[in-house]
């Protein structure tokens, strides 16, 4: 089973540093400059994070809604 999540938002909010607790990195993350895909595994499937630029929400959402 594979799900996939698109992580969209103004900038600076903390989307970034929610997907880096997540994969239980304890480094600080960088600035998000172009879209990111992460996985994260499971026993049971693979969960992708798509970690999306807040300078590049509006024009990736409007993509997805089609």
């Amino acid at each position: 089973m594979r799900k996939r999540v698109v992580l969209l938002g103004v900038g600076g909010v903390g989307k970034t540093t929610l997907v880096y607790r997540l994969l239980g990195l304890s480094t600080t993350p960088h600035a998000t400059l172009r879209p990111d895909l992460y996985r994260l595994y499971f026993t049971n499937g693979t969960v992708e994070i798509l970690d999306v630029p807040g300078q590049h929400a509006t024009e990736i959402a409007q993509y997805a809604a089609r």
